[in-house]
């Protein structure tokens, strides 16, 4: 068992020395070197818990190796920016599929709206491509439904009622383009 964790540790200090020379990499190259993240410090986390004397100290492998170092310095921040958009926050979604184009709104807390489209258009050799982008803004209610702005310059999306479901119809911007995101009939699922 000794066996393993020394061939643990030693793998997981190798691994995190050459994670360590990785910023130097990238300055030196003037481009970016990537490291390996968790293999270091699992590997010495794990050598250091067979080993009955290290069994108190393994917990020092998470800050020994810096690709895992970096992330748990960086995860606050990810949380942070993932959060607004989490299911969690979800108060409102909408969903269309029509004529070759598919679209999905969604309304989370504090005002926070992603769009998300799908598009077959023919290209230059008259050949279906599938366009897909990917929108944020922000939503307010209005009289009849929801106004979203702010993903992309100038335009706005409103989504209003009409009897069971809703329509789309996009200010500032032509309904007659591939990307036009008003004519949608959406149906709301939450």
């Amino acid at each position: 068992m000794n066996v393993v964790a020394y061939i643990l540790i030693a793998l997981g200090g190798l691994v995190a020395l050459v994670n360590w020379s990785t910023p130097v990499l990238s300055w030196r190259k003037k481009g970016f070197v990537s490291p390996i993240p968790f293999v270091g410090s699992l590997l010495l986390l794990f050598g250091l818990l067979l080993l009955p004397g290290t069994r108190p100290y393994a917990w020092i492998a998470l800050f020994v190796d810096f690709s895992t170092l970096t992330f748990l310095i960086a995860l606050p921040v990810i949380v942070y920016q993932c959060w607004p958009t989490s299911r969690l926050n979800l108060q409102h979604c909408f969903v269309a599929n029509a004529n070759k184009r598919s679209l999905t709104i969604k309304l989370f807390k504090r005002h926070k709206a992603t769009i998300s489209a799908n598009f077959t258009v023919l290209g230059d050799d008259k050949s279906e491509q599938v366009m897909t982008l990917g929108l944020v803004g922000e939503w307010t209610t209005t009289k009849n439904g929801f106004s979203i702005t702010g993903y992309a310059a100038n335009r706005k999306l409103l989504i209003n009622k009409h009897h069971d479901n809703y329509i789309t119809s996009e200010l500032n911007y032509s309904s007659d383009k591939y990307d036009g995101l008003g004519g949608f009939e959406v149906l709301k699922r939450m």
